[in-house]
């Protein structure tokens, strides 16, 4: 979410002795934990999270906030009419 700090950490899980790792964050709300073998996958993972959201909001910002109202408002009609954005611009192609 744009000017949101996304909290995105990388943290050890031992369980019967097995090293995990987990990256954590909060999407939409919810709580989102995603397991790896190694530190570095994990590390990786929270980079590229850290990323997106970085490059998203920078999009975002750059939008008029005409624009911002407009694609929220058709966020929210697909959702409530069941619809995904691609599968329109593909009938409309």
């Amino acid at each position: 979410m744009p000017g949101k700090r996304q909290n995105i950490t990388v943290s050890k899980l031992v369980r019967r002795g097995v090293v995990r790792w987990i990256v954590n964050r909060v999407e939409d709300g919810a709580r989102r934990r995603t397991i790896f073998i190694t530190k570095k996958e994990a590390d990786a993972e929270a980079v590229r999270l850290r990323t997106q959201i970085e490059n998203g909001g920078a999009a975002w910002l750059a939008l008029s906030a005409a624009d911002r109202d407009e694609l929220v408002r058709f966020h929210r009609a697909c959702q409530e009419e069941g619809v995904r954005f691609w599968d329109l611009l593909r009938a409309h192609e």
